[in-house]
């Protein structure tokens, strides 16, 4: 039995089958030909049979055809398939070789940029590469579509995409070679309840398709080829969570409060309407962040009535509970490859979110409109993410105001009173909350990004993703005047980062003074257990401590200790 360990992505136990995908492990050797013809013939006869292959994929996946589009137009750029030609011609070599020669050098070139866009550029092109060099090496690779219910996928990077594929599989875990707990990737996976360890480096030389694997997505632990008495441990340990999530899943009183009676609102965080039927079932009170940009990121460019189809449809199904839509969150580490991107070297304070929006106003407009028409049919909200100034935010209610004319004037039922609210996610809005307050009519803090502009960390950099602390001094502070500030002037305050979900945290939040938490629908139940063990009393005198400590380390053992001991009595 071998056991790495890694980082813990996503809880629960899981015990399968290993899949390994490293789809760029084929080895290509190049060597000399004499038929530089019957070359080049294999080539097009490799490009048109995954051109044939691409083609049933779309018949099979409306979701993913605007990305193999994207594929085919790969098959027929000049510069790809038409240089490997050039090379096999000029250098007299094997075909294989020639694209591998000229793949390498696109991801050479690519991989300069650091951009997150040429990044899923370049797994398009792997991607393509890949399927053409398995056709012509008639070499066998194990990929996603492969998967069952019994696997656990070991990769070296994977992609939303790919987190789709695997729900679909219903796979039961997870393995990487590369990944943080707080990137987008982590997050989405989290919501799928999916179990998973990141950070293994170098796991493909541990493990092969076909060992026995346990995934322990609580400690970060993976065991490979376990032992009986090891498998017998994590069953239990699998069956004893199991067990809890049932118990509390089927608890009647879906009502959330402390174990005192002070009320607590829960929401969910949502990427797309097939995440809506949770919320009746988890009990929630609405949902609290709707990421439309997963739409975008997915689908490519929608149309208006695409979007108003899209916003009247989860209206009707919340029954005249909160839609909060945030508009498209695109840019930095969240790239559309169908939607225009620019080359930045610091992405993360670069063009994105609200920024991108007001550059490409065709896009956001489009998205104003579909929301104004679709709030006839119930309480819908907007969010806007990463405001940074007043100036940003009444140039945007400005927007919003013509494109409310617009409909008026081509007679277009739409809602004029919608709510527009405020991410706080930049220090300037979190510092100068008491001038915003002036402005927006609600607010929503976005912890994830928050914490890391606070503090100076790339929570997506695994050099220093260990620095990111929800629990920093600052943050502690900066969190307690955000929201005794909006609670004095009486408009709704909520909290809809990854903090919001994290059971270790939730009195804490509890002791600053919220009511009202955005998270993830897999982890409301829990979030839901841990507020009735909890005393507002007693959070509130936590929070005085704990906003006296200078060191993180500190805190965190306080915390612990604080957790601990209210569960126990509980």
């Amino acid at each position: 039995m071998i056991t790495k360990k890694g980082i813990a992505i996503s809880n629960g136990i899981a015990i399968g089958k290993a899949l390994v995908i490293f789809r760029d492990k084929i080895s290509v050797q190049g060597y000399k030909i004499h038929d530089t013809n019957a070359e080049i013939e294999k080539l097009y006869t490799t490009v048109s049979h995954t051109s044939k292959l691409l083609d049933q994929m779309q018949l099979l996946s409306k979701t993913y055809k605007e990305l193999y589009d994207v594929y085919k137009l790969l098959l027929l750029d000049e510069s790809y398939i038409g240089k490997a030609v050039s090379i096999i011609e000029k250098e007299k070599v094997n075909a294989e070789y020639a694209l591998k020669k000229i793949t390498d050098n696109l991801i050479n070139k690519l991989s300069l940029s650091g951009n997150e866009y040429f990044q899923a550029k370049m797994h398009d092109i792997k991607d393509i590469y890949m399927r053409l060099i398995r056709y012509m090496s008639n070499t066998v690779v194990e990929n996603i579509e492969e998967a069952d219910e019994n696997s656990i996928l070991i990769f070296n990077d994977f992609t939303v995409s790919d987190i789709e594929e695997m729900v679909k599989k219903k796979v039961k875990g997870v393995v990487s070679s590369s990944g943080n707990k707080m990137s987008h990737k982590s997050i989405i996976i989290r919501e799928s309840g999916i179990v998973a360890v990141s950070n293994i480096k170098n796991i493909d030389t541990v493990i092969k398709t076909g060992d026995t694997v346990i995934v322990d997505g609580f400690l970060g632990y993976v065991s490979i080829n376990p032992d009986e008495g090891t498998i017998q441990k994590y069953k239990k340990k699998k069956d004893d969570y199991e067990n809890f999530l049932y118990s509390i899943q089927s608890e009647h009183d879906t009502t959330c409060k402390t174990k005192d009676g002070s009320i607590v609102s829960l929401y969910a965080n949502i990427n797309s309407n097939d995440e809506l039927t949770h919320i009746n079932v988890h009990g929630l009170n609405g949902v609290g962040l709707y990421r439309t940009e997963f739409l975008y990121i997915n689908n490519g460019l929608l149309s208006e009535d695409e979007q108003y189809n899209i916003y009247r449809s989860a209206l009707l199904s919340l029954h005249n509970k909160p839609l909060v839509v945030r508009t498209f969150d695109l840019g930095g580490d969240k790239i559309s490859r169908f939607m225009p991107n620019s080359i930045e070297e610091n992405p993360a304070l670069g063009l994105r979110a609200i920024r991108y929006s007001m550059k490409y106003r065709d896009f956001f407009t489009v998205q104003i409109r579909a929301v104004l028409r679709a709030g006839i049919f119930g309480d819908i909200r907007l969010l806007l993410p990463m405001i940074s100034s007043i100036d940003e935010f009444l140039e945007v209610k400005a927007i919003i105001e013509s494109e409310k004319q617009r409909l008026h004037e081509m007679n277009i039922p739409y809602k004029d009173t919608i709510p527009v609210g405020i991410m706080i996610e930049v220090p300037s809005t979190a510092i100068a909350i008491d001038r915003f307050i002036k402005y927006a009519d609600f607010f929503s803090v976005g912890t994830n990004d928050l914490i890391q502009y606070m503090i100076g960390v790339d929570r997506n950099n695994e050099d220093v993703s260990s620095l990111y602390s929800p629990v920093h001094p600052a943050i502690l502070h900066i969190l307690k005047n955000i929201y005794e500030k909006v609670s004095e002037s009486g408009k709704p305050i909520s909290i809809c980062g990854e903090l919001a979900g994290d059971g270790r945290y939730i009195g804490v939040l509890i002791g600053l003074g919220y009511r009202s938490f955005s998270m993830n629908t897999r982890s409301s139940y829990m979030i839901r257990k841990m507020l009735a063990t909890f005393n507002v009393d007693d959070c509130k005198k936590l929070v005085n401590i704990l906003l006296s400590c200078d060191t993180i380390y500190e805190i965190e053992e306080l915390i612990t200790d604080f957790n601990g001991k209210q569960i126990l009595s509980d």
